[in-house]
């Protein structure tokens, strides 16, 4: 049980993390963004953006996981059943 707690956690902080770069992506008006250098070349060493749409995809896909991580979780007793 401890151990789904701990996954559960995890997975919403990955998700907290994608829905903050959302935000901070649609208040700067970033639409999606690929690493470039000087000259305008892309640069494989930096990381692109993805798109906004497909960042809040990414965090409800992990909200799910971590709601199936809290329902393997748990486990009824006769003083909290089902």
């Amino acid at each position: 049980m401890t151990g789904e707690i701990g996954e559960t956690s995890r997975i919403l902080a990955h998700a907290t993390t994608a829905l903050a770069t959302v935000h901070g992506m649609r208040t700067l008006d970033i639409t999606g963004q690929m690493a470039r250098d000087e000259t305008g070349a892309p640069y494989s060493p930096l990381v692109s953006l993805a798109d906004p749409d497909e960042q809040l995809y990414e965090a409800l896909s992990l909200v799910q996981a971590a709601a199936r991580h809290l329902g393997s979780a748990y486990t009824p007793t006769p003083n909290w059943p089902a």
